[in-house]
Protein backbone atom coordinates (compact mmCIF):
# COMPACT_ATOMS: atom_id res chain seq x y z
CA UNK A 1 0.00 0.00 0.00
CA UNK A 2 1.14 3.65 -0.92
CA UNK A 3 1.46 6.45 1.29
CA UNK A 4 -1.52 8.08 -0.14
CA UNK A 5 -3.34 4.80 0.46
CA UNK A 6 -2.05 4.69 4.43
CA UNK A 7 -2.97 8.38 4.60
CA UNK A 8 -6.44 7.89 3.58
CA UNK A 9 -7.19 4.35 5.64
CA UNK A 10 -5.43 6.13 8.69
CA UNK A 11 -8.27 9.35 7.94
CA UNK A 12 -10.92 6.25 7.85
CA UNK A 13 -10.11 4.46 10.47
CA UNK A 14 -9.73 8.01 12.71
CA UNK A 15 -13.11 9.05 11.76
CA UNK A 16 -14.96 5.63 12.44
CA UNK A 17 -12.47 5.24 15.89
CA UNK A 18 -13.15 8.93 16.83
CA UNK A 19 -17.23 8.51 16.10
CA UNK A 20 -16.99 5.46 18.18
CA UNK A 21 -15.45 7.09 21.06
CA UNK A 22 -17.49 9.91 21.17
CA UNK A 23 -20.53 8.10 21.10
CA UNK A 24 -19.51 6.09 24.13
CA UNK A 25 -18.07 9.32 25.90
CA UNK A 26 -20.93 11.14 25.04
CA UNK A 27 -23.87 9.03 26.31
CA UNK A 28 -21.41 7.59 29.33
CA UNK A 29 -21.78 11.22 30.27
CA UNK A 30 -25.37 11.27 30.90
CA UNK A 31 -24.77 7.82 32.16
CA UNK A 32 -22.45 8.36 35.23
CA UNK A 33 -24.36 11.36 36.44
CA UNK A 34 -27.26 9.18 36.98
CA UNK A 35 -25.53 6.51 38.50
CA UNK A 36 -24.28 9.09 40.71
CA UNK A 37 -27.53 10.13 41.15
CA UNK A 38 -28.59 6.60 42.44
CA UNK A 39 -30.78 5.92 38.91
CA UNK A 40 -30.75 2.44 37.59
CA UNK A 41 -29.83 2.94 34.17
CA UNK A 42 -32.70 0.74 31.79
CA UNK A 43 -31.24 1.07 28.71
CA UNK A 44 -27.81 2.10 27.08
CA UNK A 45 -27.66 1.71 23.40
CA UNK A 46 -24.25 2.85 20.67
CA UNK A 47 -26.68 2.84 17.95
CA UNK A 48 -29.29 4.77 18.16
CA UNK A 49 -27.26 6.23 20.48
CA UNK A 50 -28.67 6.83 23.74
CA UNK A 51 -29.51 6.17 27.64
CA UNK A 52 -32.65 5.88 30.05
CA UNK A 53 -32.70 5.42 33.76
CA UNK A 54 -34.97 5.11 36.25
CA UNK A 55 -35.43 6.26 40.15
CA UNK A 56 -32.38 8.53 41.20
CA UNK A 57 -32.24 11.95 43.34
CA UNK A 58 -33.00 14.15 40.48
CA UNK A 59 -33.30 17.74 41.16
CA UNK A 60 -32.68 20.83 38.86
CA UNK A 61 -28.81 20.73 39.45
CA UNK A 62 -28.17 17.15 38.60
CA UNK A 63 -30.46 16.86 35.55
CA UNK A 64 -28.46 19.83 34.35
CA UNK A 65 -25.15 18.25 34.62
CA UNK A 66 -26.26 15.45 33.40
CA UNK A 67 -27.57 17.72 30.14
CA UNK A 68 -24.28 18.77 29.94
CA UNK A 69 -22.21 15.50 30.78
CA UNK A 70 -22.62 14.61 27.42
CA UNK A 71 -20.72 16.96 25.45
CA UNK A 72 -18.61 17.95 28.62
CA UNK A 73 -17.01 13.93 29.50
CA UNK A 74 -16.04 14.02 25.49
CA UNK A 75 -14.37 17.39 25.53
CA UNK A 76 -12.45 16.50 29.25
CA UNK A 77 -11.45 13.46 27.61
CA UNK A 78 -10.23 15.15 24.44
CA UNK A 79 -8.22 18.03 26.66
CA UNK A 80 -6.82 15.07 28.45
CA UNK A 81 -5.55 13.27 25.67
CA UNK A 82 -4.23 16.81 24.11
CA UNK A 83 -2.37 17.27 27.12
CA UNK A 84 -0.49 13.67 26.87
CA UNK A 85 -0.15 14.41 22.72
CA UNK A 86 3.67 13.29 21.82
CA UNK A 87 4.66 15.82 19.06
CA UNK A 88 7.64 13.54 18.35
CA UNK A 89 5.50 10.38 16.83
CA UNK A 90 5.78 10.37 13.54
CA UNK A 91 2.94 7.85 12.84
CA UNK A 92 0.34 8.47 10.31
CA UNK A 93 -2.37 6.79 12.00
CA UNK A 94 -1.37 8.49 15.29
CA UNK A 95 -1.18 11.81 13.95
CA UNK A 96 -4.53 11.29 12.30
CA UNK A 97 -6.34 10.17 14.91
CA UNK A 98 -4.94 12.56 17.40
CA UNK A 99 -6.12 15.56 15.12
CA UNK A 100 -9.84 13.74 14.70
CA UNK A 101 -10.26 13.40 18.24
CA UNK A 102 -8.61 16.33 19.53
CA UNK A 103 -11.05 18.57 17.49
CA UNK A 104 -14.19 16.57 16.86
CA UNK A 105 -15.28 17.23 20.98
CA UNK A 106 -14.86 20.99 20.40
CA UNK A 107 -16.97 20.63 17.32
CA UNK A 108 -19.51 19.13 19.32
CA UNK A 109 -19.81 22.21 21.27
CA UNK A 110 -21.53 24.72 17.86
CA UNK A 111 -24.46 23.04 19.33
CA UNK A 112 -24.08 24.69 22.46
CA UNK A 113 -23.59 27.91 19.94
CA UNK A 114 -26.04 27.32 18.08
CA UNK A 115 -29.17 26.64 19.58
CA UNK A 116 -29.33 28.55 22.70
CA UNK A 117 -29.39 31.31 19.97
CA UNK A 118 -32.38 29.63 18.46
CA UNK A 119 -33.94 28.73 21.90
CA UNK A 120 -33.69 32.41 22.14
CA UNK A 121 -35.80 33.23 19.15
CA UNK A 122 -38.53 31.02 19.85
CA UNK A 123 -37.75 27.69 18.07
CA UNK A 124 -37.10 24.90 20.52
CA UNK A 125 -35.39 21.65 18.67
CA UNK A 126 -35.39 18.59 21.41
CA UNK A 127 -31.59 18.50 22.35
CA UNK A 128 -29.43 18.29 25.72
CA UNK A 129 -28.82 21.80 25.22
CA UNK A 130 -32.56 22.90 25.18
CA UNK A 131 -32.88 20.14 28.24
CA UNK A 132 -29.80 22.23 30.05
CA UNK A 133 -31.00 25.85 29.55
CA UNK A 134 -34.78 24.58 30.97
CA UNK A 135 -33.28 22.71 33.75
CA UNK A 136 -30.76 24.97 34.82
CA UNK A 137 -32.60 28.28 33.94
CA UNK A 138 -29.83 29.82 33.21
CA UNK A 139 -30.08 32.29 29.96
CA UNK A 140 -29.38 31.20 26.43
CA UNK A 141 -26.88 34.22 25.77
CA UNK A 142 -24.57 32.94 28.75
CA UNK A 143 -24.52 29.45 27.48
CA UNK A 144 -23.78 30.25 24.10
CA UNK A 145 -21.27 32.92 24.95
CA UNK A 146 -19.65 29.71 27.48
CA UNK A 147 -19.86 27.11 24.68
CA UNK A 148 -17.88 29.53 22.66
CA UNK A 149 -15.56 30.05 25.22
CA UNK A 150 -14.94 26.34 25.40
CA UNK A 151 -14.76 26.10 21.85
CA UNK A 152 -12.26 29.11 21.43
CA UNK A 153 -10.06 27.79 24.31
CA UNK A 154 -9.92 24.09 22.82
CA UNK A 155 -8.80 25.53 19.37
CA UNK A 156 -5.79 27.38 21.20
CA UNK A 157 -5.24 23.92 23.12
CA UNK A 158 -5.04 22.16 19.60
CA UNK A 159 -2.24 24.76 18.23
CA UNK A 160 -0.28 25.09 21.03
CA UNK A 161 0.30 21.32 21.62
CA UNK A 162 1.25 21.36 18.09
CA UNK A 163 -1.83 18.88 16.84
CA UNK A 164 -2.87 20.67 14.08
CA UNK A 165 0.46 22.01 12.81
CA UNK A 166 1.89 17.69 12.81
CA UNK A 167 -1.18 16.77 10.75
CA UNK A 168 -1.16 19.45 8.20
CA UNK A 169 2.73 19.01 8.34
CA UNK A 170 2.04 15.00 8.05
CA UNK A 171 -0.41 15.79 4.95
CA UNK A 172 1.64 18.22 3.30
CA UNK A 173 4.32 15.55 3.17
CA UNK A 174 2.40 12.46 2.18
CA UNK A 175 -0.01 14.26 -0.73
CA UNK A 176 3.30 15.79 -2.38
CA UNK A 177 5.09 11.92 -2.19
Amino acid sequence: MGEKGKLLLSMAGGVVLTLFLYIILHEGGHTLVAIFCGADIVDFAFFPAHVSWTGGELNIFTLSLADAAGVGLPVLVSVVYILFYSKENQNIFYRTFSFIFSIVPFYSLLAWMILPVMYANGQMPSDDVIHFIEHSGINPWIVCVAAAAFFAGGVVLVWKRGVLRNFIEMYKKQINL
